[in-house]
C-alpha cells in the first residue's frame, strides 16, 4: 500500500531581495508541485528514496551519500523523535517538475515528504511542530538560517504577504487575497544552462549596489525599501480578477528593472524575457534570488501561451505554464 503526501512549490511575485531590508513581498504556492509514495520494503530499516533528480538511502543512524536529500534526513529524523516511531523500511519515490533555482523545492520535498510519513504512520503532527520540522529541513537545504516563507507558504497552500522587522529581527505573515486578472496566464521559465549562481553571493551584490557592507542601517532600509514600494502598491491593486494584465504587466517589469540595475539577473534572464516579450508577453521577470540559472516569470495573455512556451523550448529553456494553487 502506498502512503501519499504532496505539496505545492512557490514563487515570489513581487519583493525579492528588497523583502531583506524591509519592503513588503509577495510569495504564492504554484502546481505542479511535488508529490511522493512511500511503501513497505524489504531489508534494512530506513528510506530509499528514488526521484528524477537523483536517488539515494537514508536512516537515523546511516547518512545518505547524495548533499541535496540532507534536509530530507533531517525531516525524517526530527519526525521520527517527535511521534517516537520505530524505523521501518521504506521506498519513497518523488515525482515532480525539474528543481528550478527560487521555486522552493527544498521546503516542497520536505513538506510533502513529511506528509506521507505522517499517513505512513498513522501519525498527526500540531502544526507549529510540523512547521518547526520543515524549517530544520530548509535549514540544511539553504546552508544558512531560513525566513520561513517557503514553509510557510508551501505548507499554507496559499498567497503570503510577508515583511522582515528589525530590532528583534523577526519575519511576519499575512495572508494575501490576489488572483490573476480575468484572462491572464502565469508562465515559469527555467534558465539553467550548466551553472547556478549562489543565493548569497546574490544578496551581498544587491546590498552592496546600495552601498551597504554588512547589516544595513535605518536610514539605507527606508531608501531600498522606498525604491520599490510603489511598485509593490501598484502591483497589489491590479492582483484581481479585475485588475488590468497590461498594469500588472508593467509591474513585472518595474520589479525586474530595479532588480537589474541593482545585479540580481543574468544573460540567461535577459534572454529569456526578450524571447517571452517577442511573442506577446505582458511582463517578465526573475523569480527568487535570480542570476545564473535563475527561474523567470512570465505574464501573458491564453492565447500566447503556446507561442512563448515553444520560442522558449527552441531557444533550449524549460518552460511551463504554473497556476496559483489553493484557495485564494
Amino acid at each position: 500500500m502506498a502512503f501519499v503526501g504532496t505539496a505545492p512549490r512557490k514563487a515570489i511575485l513581487f519583493g525579492e531581495h528588497y523583502v531583506v531590508h524591509g519592503a513588503a513581498a509577495l510569495c504564492v504556492p504554484i502546481e505542479p508541485g511535488t508529490r511522493v509514495e512511500i511503501e513497505r520494503a524489504g531489508g534494512k530499516v530506513g528510506v530509499r528514496l528514488i526521484s528524477s533528480i537523483g536517488d539515494d538511502f537514508f536512516s537515523q543512524e546511516e547518512a545518505g551519500t547524495n548533499e541535496k536529500f540532507e534536509n530530507l534526513r533531517v525531516a525524517y529524523c526530527g519526525f521520527l523523535a517527535e511521534t517516537k516511531a520505530d524505523e521501518m523500511p521504506f521506498v519513497a519515490r518523488f515525482s515532480a517538475q525539474v528543481s528550478q533555482k527560487g521555486t522552493g523545492m527544498s521546503a516542497s520535498f520536505a513538506t510533502s515528504f513529511l506528509r506521507a510519513l505522517c499517513a505512513a504512520y498513522g501519525k498527526k503532527l500540531s502544526k507549529k511542530k510540523f512547521f518547526e520540522i520543515v524549517q530544520k529541513a530548509e535549514e540544511i537545504a539553504h546552508g544558512a538560517r531560513a525566513s520561513g516563507i517557503d514553509a510557510t507558504t508551501v505548507m499554507e497552500g496559499k498567497p503570503v504577504l510577508f515583511e522582515k522587522k528589525f530590532e528583534p529581527v523577526r519575519f511576519v505573515f499575512k495572508d494575501a487575497k490576489v488572483e490573476l486578472p480575468k484572462g491572464s496566464r502565469l508562465l515559469l521559465c527555467d534558465t539553467f544552462e550548466g551553472v547556478r549562481s549562489k543565493t548569497s553571493e546574490l544578496v551581498e551584490k544587491f546590498a552592496k549596489s546600495y552601498g551597504v557592507q554588512g547589516a544595513a542601517n535605518t536610514a539605507q532600509r527606508k531608501k531600498i525599501a522606498a525604491d520599490f514600494g510603489q511598485v509593490f502598491k501598484k502591483a497589489i491593486e491590479n492582483l484581481k480578477k479585475t485588475g488590468s494584465i497590461v498594469e500588472l504587466g508593467s509591474c513585472m517589469n518595474a520589479n525586474h528593472g530595479l532588480l537589474a540595475a541593482h545585479g540580481a539577473s543574468s544573460a540567461g534572464i535577459e534572454k529569456c524575457r526578450e524571447i517571452a516579450f517577442a511573442h506577446g508577453a505582458y511582463g517578465a521577470k526573475l523569480t527568487g534570488a535570480g542570476g545564473e540559472g535563475g527561474a523567470v516569470l512570465v505574464l501573458c495573455g491564453e492565447k500566447a501561451v503556446g507561442k512563448i512556451v515553444q520560442a522558449l523550448e527552441d531557444a533550449n529553456f524549460s518552460a511551463a505554464e504554473i497556476k496559483i494553487a489553493g484557495k485564494i
